[in-house]
C-alpha cells in the first residue's frame, strides 16, 4: 500500500507541473490589431477589403483632439485597404502589410460597398459566419458607393468613424440587423432580405448620414426606400423606431408634427381560391411633438381630427412603399410569404414554390389606428394669441 501511496506523491507534482504550462500563447496587447469595423467592395472581378484598427495609444492625453482623437493631432485609428479573389483572399494580404496580429472578434460593423451588394452579399455572409473569431453581433449596413469612402469618413463625435456607422444602424431599427439576422433573412421562406442604407451627407462630407433601406431580391441589391417610403416599410414590418410625421393641420396654416412611440402591426391574409388579400392592422400611441400651425389641439374634438390626419398618412405611407417594393423591386421584405406560411400552412405549401410571381399580385388592405395620447407641456403654440387660433 506505502508502494502506491509514493507512487502517487511522485506522479501528482508531475502532472501539475505539466498542467501549470504558464502563458505560452499570450499574446501583447501591442501586438494585435483589434478590428472595429471593415468595408468590402467590389473591383472589377476582385474584392476590396478596408479595415479600421484601433490605436490605443493615440488615445485620450493632453495632446489629443476632439473628433479624431489622436495624440498631438494623429488620428486614434489607422485605414488599410488590400484587394484579393476572394474576400479571405484580401485579409491575408492585410496581414502580410501589418506588423500587428489582426484581430476580428472586436469588429461591431460591417460594410458592404453598392456595388458588391448588387453582386450579391453570400460570399460575404459565407466568410464571415465560417471563421469562428468572427462575432455574428456585428452590424451590417449597406452605403451608397464604396463602403472604403464612408469607413474612412472624418466624423466629429466619435473617436471611430466604424462607431458612429455601428449607432446610427442601431438607431435605423427596432431590431438592427446582425449578420446573424441578415443570413436568416436570407435563407428564410417567404421573406427577402432588407438592411440599413447609409451614405455620407451632400452638405458635409464628414457627416455619415442614414439614407433609409436597401431592399433585396434573391440575395442581390434590387434598390433602395428612402423617406416616407422607407418610414412605411418599416412600420408595415414593425421595425420603424418611434417614426415621425409632419402632417398639415385639419384646417389652417403651419405644420402639425406627431412621433408614434409605440405601436404593434398585425398582418391577416384573406385567400379566395387564386386571389390573395394582405390585410394590415397597425395599432398605437402617439404625441404631438410640435405644432407649427395656427390649429388648436385644446380640444379633443380637434385632436380626434389629427388622428384621422395622422392615420391617413400612416396608411398611405404603408400602401406606397408596398406598391413599390411589388412592382419596381418584386421583393417581399415584409414577409407576406412568411406570414402565409406560418398561418396557412397548407395553402403556402400549394403556392411557395411559385411565390415569386404570386407576390406582386398580393392585394393590400392597411387600417392604422393611432391614437394621440400627449400634446407636450403646451395646449396652444407659445407667441400666438388665442383669438389667432383655428378650431375645426
Amino acid at each position: 500500500m506505502s508502494f502506491y501511496i509514493k507512487k502517487i506523491r511522485f506522479l501528482l507534482p508531475v502532472a501539475l507541473v505539466l498542467a501549470l504550462s504558464g502563458c505560452w500563447d499570450r499574446k501583447e496587447v501591442n501586438d494585435v490589431g483589434f478590428v472595429l469595423g471593415n468595408a468590402i467592395d467590389k473591383r472589377g472581378k476582385n474584392y476590396q477589403a478596408t479595415i479600421q484598427i484601433a490605436l490605443p495609444g493615440q488615445l485620450g492625453g493632453a495632446g489629443s483632439k476632439g473628433g479624431g482623437g489622436g495624440t498631438s493631432g494623429g488620428k486614434s485609428y489607422l485605414m488599410q485597404s488590400s484587394e484579393g479573389q476572394t474576400i479571405r483572399d484580401a485579409n491575408r494580404r492585410q496581414q502580410e502589410a501589418n506588423s500587428r496580429e489582426l484581430n476580428f472578434s472586436h469588429r461591431r460593423v460591417v460594410l458592404i460597398g453598392e456595388e458588391m451588394a448588387r453582386a450579391g452579399v453570400e460570399p460575404i455572409m459565407d466568410v464571415l459566419g465560417r471563421i469562428p473569431q468572427n462575432r455574428l453581433s456585428a452590424l451590417v449596413v449597406i452605403t451608397k458607393g464604396e463602403g472604403k469612402k464612408v469607413l474612412e469618413a472624418q466624423v466629429p463625435a466619435e473617436n471611430f468613424p466604424a462607431e458612429t456607422i455601428r449607432e446610427l444602424a442601431v438607431n435605423s431599427m427596432n431590431k438592427p440587423r446582425t449578420i446573424k439576422h441578415a443570413v436568416n433573412l436570407m435563407i428564410g421562406e417567404g421573406i427577402d432580405l432588407s438592411l440599413p442604407y447609409l451614405g455620407l451627407s451632400k452638405q458635409d462630407s464628414k457627416l455619415i448620414k442614414l439614407e433609409g433601406l436597401a431592399v433585396f431580391k434573391d440575395n442581390k441589391l434590387a434598390g433602395f426606400l428612402k423617406d416616407e417610403l422607407a418610414t412605411g416599410a418599416l412600420l408595415a414590418m414593425g421595425e420603424a423606431r418611434q417614426p415621425e410625421h409632419t402632417l398639415d393641420p385639419p384646417e389652417g396654416e403651419g405644420k402639425l408634427v406627431t412621433a408614434i412611440y409605440q405601436y404593434t402591426v398585425d398582418m391577416k391574409p384573406v385567400i379566395e381560391t387564386d386571389d390573395i388579400t394582405m390585410k394590415i392592422s397597425v395599432k398605437g400611441l402617439g404625441e404631438v411633438i410640435e405644432n407649427d400651425s395656427n390649429y388648436d389641439i385644446d380640444t379633443e374634438r380637434n385632436i380626434k381630427a389629427v388622428e384621422k390626419t395622422l392615420n391617413s398618412q400612416v396608411e398611405g405611407d404603408i400602401r406606397k412603399a408596398i406598391e413599390k417594393l411589388q412592382t419596381k423591386h418584386r421583393a417581399d421584405i415584409i414577409g407576406f410569404g412568411r406570414t402565409i406560411r406560418d398561418i396557412e400552412p397548407a395553402v403556402w405549401d400549394r403556392i411557395g414554390g411559385n411565390w415569386n410571381k404570386r407576390y406582386p399580385d398580393v392585394k393590400v388592405v392597411v387600417d392604422a389606428n393611432i391614437s394621440i395620447e400627449h400634446v407636450g407641456s403646451l395646449l396652444s403654440p407659445l407667441g400666438r394669441k388665442e383669438g389667432n387660433m383655428v378650431n375645426d
